[in-house]
């Protein structure tokens, strides 16, 4: 939702247009047509985006070339009323971002060697750290500000299992929401910061969840069949958007809030064990490496083509070594009106860079 309530912006990649950043108005009711959607900005990757308090500004990520060769995530910046778009960062692997609600703190998550981890910076992202570094593979999501900013909901994966954590900005102490089977994840808070919306799928299907930060008690929002992810919650309060599943692909879908009518019933916690970690076991010995094992044919081709003098018999095969450094095409053929032989055989050898390659042939015509 924008600051003032007045429009929904969501990232969608239809099968018939490019990927983009997308808008569409809201008036505050859930009856009428449905608005057309105004196309902001096409990127590549998914996309997660930011207003600024003001609503002039859209912080969004999206994944650009850096050093012309390498293509990261990277936070970007539009300005709504000129469509002008600055480059915030530069190879910062940035994939997904939320502004606090004075707009001067960046919440982020980097990835860093298939590890992701939640980091804050400036809106600029000036004084860029880590606060909360993952371990190797674990992985972070989907960072969310509280109202009054000093908080900091996430979902992440630990320990093979997913759920929702909420950091404290001041002490740096960290809550965990949830910590069960269930795959917990896209947190949000309520306006009034007393209730953390999140998905979950603890009933076989991903629904939204409220819960009641105070109280700890827990509540089902949703009640749908193809699942309800990335919920927001309206400026006002009044209601919920979220994208849900149906036989045409994903959807956006608003519902009102009405603490009322939620399932207080949300079944068994599913509260899982402590992990133990396995002894570690060696699972075979260290020999050198002799790509000659695996560097032979792996596949035949027969095939009769139209050559220089006329129709010609083939047969081709390659093969590659199971490490990639070796690699080797063969084409034999026969020109069946003269009995001319033609042949390319072609090597390459990947270890090194450059490539090194050898090629030998022989062609009639």
């Amino acid at each position: 939702f924008s600051p003032d309530g007045g429009s929904i912006v969501f990232f969608s990649a239809p099968p018939d247009d490019h990927s983009a950043l997308r808008r569409i108005p809201f008036d505050g009711r859930a009856q009428g047509p449905v608005p057309r959607a105004e196309t902001l900005r096409w990127v590549s990757g998914p996309s997660t985006s930011a207003f600024s308090p003001d609503g002039r500004a859209l912080l969004f990520t999206a994944i650009g070339l850096h050093r012309n060769l390498y293509p990261f995530y990277d936070v970007y910046r539009l300005d709504l009323a000129t469509g002008e778009v600055r480059r915030v960062t530069r190879g910062a692997r940035t994939s997904e971002i939320a502004l606090s609600p004075d707009g001067q703190t960046l919440a982020y998550t980097q990835t860093r060697r298939g590890t992701t981890h939640l980091g804050v910076a400036g809106a600029d992202f000036q004084g860029a750290r880590i606060v909360r570094a993952s371990a190797p593979i674990e992985q972070a999501f989907t960072p969310r500000f509280s109202p009054d900013g000093r908080t900091i909901a996430y979902s992440a994966i630990r320990g093979g299992a997913r759920d929702v954590f909420l950091y404290d900005r001041q002490s740096g102490a960290e809550r965990a929401v949830t910590h069960d089977r269930a795959i917990d994840q896209n947190p949000v808070f309520s306006r009034d910061g007393r209730t953390l919306y999140f998905v979950s799928d603890r009933s076989g299907i991903a629904n939204v969840y409220a819960f009641d930060l105070e109280s700890a008690e827990l509540a089902q929002v949703t009640n749908v069949l193809g699942g309800a992810f990335q919920p927001d919650v309206s400026p006002d309060g009044r209601w919920l958007v979220y994208v849900g599943y149906g036989a045409r692909g994903f959807d956006l879908h608003l519902m009102p809030l009405d603490p009322a009518r939620f399932r207080a019933d949300v079944g068994p916690s599913y509260a899982r064990p402590a992990v133990r970690a396995p002894r570690p076991t060696r699972i075979s010995a260290s020999v050198p490496y002799n790509p000659l094992r695996t560097l032979r044919p792996r596949s035949w081709l027969l095939g009769l083509s139209q050559g220089g003098l006329g129709s010609a018999l083939t047969a081709a095969t390659a093969g590659r070594d199971a490490v990639g450094q070796h690699a080797f095409d063969a084409i034999v053929g026969v020109n069946l009106p003269s009995g001319e032989i033609e042949y390319q055989l072609d090597y390459a050898f990947q270890a090194l860079v450059p490539d090194l390659s050898l090629s030998q042939g022989r062609r009639v015509s």
